[in-house]
């Protein structure tokens, strides 16, 4: 009966050493997951953080494309404008210069068209001429 008494203390002594080695790992195992857990808890406002100082810059860089494509449309709309008046000024002068052509053109037909009238002279009609001048 000692015995089998000794042995269930061994024996109970095993359990609770066991049993506490195996909370021991298990307060291990939860101190080290807690540290990983802090440690992943620290790292990731550290990459929102970056994350957040690139979308700045984006934005920025975003900010000032949208500046320069405004102020290429307002150079090429001022240009267009400049570009049209300057199109319809060359096209009154062109009409201008034509229409004076023509008119031109039309004058020139209307002087080939006229009856020439010339005089003959005659060497007898020079000297009746100069005869008659000095009488």
């Amino acid at each position: 009966m000692a015995l089998e008494a000794e042995s269930r203390t061994y024996q109970k002594l095993n359990e609770t050493n066991s049993l506490s080695e195996a909370v021991k790992t298990g307060e291990a195992w939860l101190i080290g997951v807690n540290a990983a857990l802090l440690i992943i808890n620290i790292v990731i406002p550290c990459i929102y953080y970056g994350q957040l100082k690139q979308m700045r810059i984006a934005t920025g860089l975003t900010h000032d494309a949208v500046k320069v494509a405004s102020d290429t449309l307002a150079e090429t709309q001022a240009s267009n404008a400049r570009q049209a008046f300057l199109t319809d000024q060359a096209r009154k002068s062109s009409e201008t210069t034509s229409s004076k052509s023509l008119q031109a053109t039309i004058e020139n037909f209307h002087l080939d068209q006229r009856a020439w009238v010339g005089a003959k002279t005659t060497a007898r009609a020079a000297e009746e001429a100069l005869v008659g001048w000095w009488l």
